[in-house]
């Protein structure tokens, strides 16, 4: 597992100790306060000439008025901050928030930036306590979208289920626009992030995985550490190219969580795709390119417990090094080629993972002499028209529920289980035919 924390300890040290020059700074010794660093690079999505929509993150605000708010249960900001402190030249605050103010809720903090009639915010991740300095991410359209998303979800009650690193996974460009353009929206994608993680959890009770609280508070300490690190980096970040980095190194360390806790990795794949289905369901009300972006971002984040799985399953089944190799190799070429599109439509997704299937079928084929071409035959019955894998893209179309997505699943692993009995008959013992059915629904799970 990368571990981004330890990577950048020291940056986060330097930039803590060095603190942010600006016209409202506070003296090192915080005493009964706690003190919050940031900068402001845009207020909207407007403000910049470029219409590559990245290029906003690079222009910093002066003079901004920044204030510190407390989210409410009804979602909701008030102001806890004294007073408002004014950003620099280069967009840089920082402000002091007493004790009082963040008793009991130093975790539901927003920072707020107005500047002639625009505004926007980023949600506070670290645990402001006083004698502190904490660094938010840079303010932007897309953090004021994220911000929007965690209020929606405290004022429905659910900030408990949905983790900030969720929201952050999930709130690219598109959606960010979306939401700016449709302030509604934010209550859908929190909706459909709580909906996500309802699915997540009984996909493993489906499936007989126990996951205990053990690995539960291990996955909120992994996804918190990851959201922190990446705000950090943002914050120290000179550009675009370390920017991508940093959401790279993040994506990988949230869509890893569940195995990095300690669950087996065919249970995380199975349970990451169909909770990315009733996501992507849920999220109908969206634009064509916001969904187009969510379906690109969930495919890359099913990539890596996909072949983690299949590599275990290889290795069960007595394939060689080289043959859990090169599956891995195929992996790394389908999360490049994922990566490298522009807001795919489902068809190209659906033909990269085609050539990984392929990929994987002729590794097992060359593997296994004989039952890797049963095993391609299987794979084949699964793909033909009116088969296993078309069935199952039929019934997911406009299902939306918890329950709908589990079950098409489940009927799903059971025609391949059927597939693999008809196809091998007695032809390999019960274990080899266990290990080949589960390789058969992971590189069929891509629809």
């Amino acid at each position: 597992m990368k571990t981004i924390i330890a990577r950048n300890f020291v940056l986060l040290l330097s930039l803590i100790f060095i603190g942010v020059a600006c016209d409202n700074s506070s003296d090192s010794d915080n005493g009964d306060a706690a003190t919050i660093q940031g900068r402001v690079e845009n207020t909207s999505s407007s403000d910049t000439t470029n219409t590559d929509t990245t290029q906003a993150r690079f222009k910093t605000v002066e003079d901004a008025a920044v204030v510190v708010t407390r989210v409410q249960s009804n979602g909701s900001l008030e102001v806890i901050s004294d007073s408002a402190v004014t950003t620099n030249a280069e967009g840089e605050f920082s402000l002091r928030v007493d004790a009082d103010a963040i008793s009991g809720a130093s975790d539901q903090l927003v920072v707020q930036a107005e500047k002639e009639g625009e505004t926007a915010k980023a949600f506070v991740t670290p645990q402001v306590e006083t004698g502190t300095t904490v660094l938010v991410q840079p303010i932007t359209f897309e953090s004021s979208a994220e911000a929007n998303v965690y209020q929606q979800l405290i004022a429905g009650g659910n900030a408990e289920s949905v983790e900030k690193a969720d929201i952050e996974a999930y709130v690219i460009t598109e959606v960010a626009l979306d939401i700016e353009s449709d302030s509604a929206l934010a209550a859908n994608l929190a909706s459909a992030l709580v909906a996500r993680a309802a699915a997540n959890t009984e996909f493993y009770t489906t499936l007989g995985v126990e996951v205990s609280e053990e690995q539960r508070d291990e996955i909120r300490r992994i996804k918190l550490d990851a959201q922190t690190e990446l705000e950090n980096r943002l914050y120290a970040s000179a550009g675009e190219e370390g920017n991508v980095a940093a959401f790279d190194d993040f994506i990988e360390t949230i869509a890893r969580v569940d195995m990095d806790a300690g669950v087996n990795a065919t249970a995380a794949a199975k349970a990451s795709k169909g909770s990315s289905i009733v996501l992507l369901n849920q999220s109908a009300a969206f634009s064509a390119d916001a969904q187009a972006e969510l379906r690109q971002r969930t495919a890359l984040m099913f990539t890596f417990p996909l072949s983690e799985a299949v590599q275990e399953q290889l290795d069960f089944a007595g394939a060689s090094e080289d043959a859990i190799n090169s599956a891995a190799d195929a992996a790394v070429t389908l999360r490049t080629n994922i990566r490298s599109m522009n807001n795919p439509s489902e068809e190209e997704l659906n033909a990269t993972f085609a050539a990984y299937n392929e990929a994987v079928v002729n590794i097992v084929q060359n593997e296994f002499d004989t039952n890797g071409q049963l095993f391609a035959v299987a794979n084949a019955t699964i793909n033909e028209n009116g088969g296993a894998r078309s069935s199952l893209e039929a019934t997911l179309q406009g299902v939306v529920t918890v329950p709908e997505v589990i079950d098409a699943y489940t009927q799903f692993y059971g025609e391949v289980e059927s597939v693999v009995d008809d196809t091998f008959q007695s032809a390999v013992d019960a274990e080899l035919s266990t290990y080949f059915t589960e390789l058969l629904i992971l590189i069929n799970l891509a629809s």
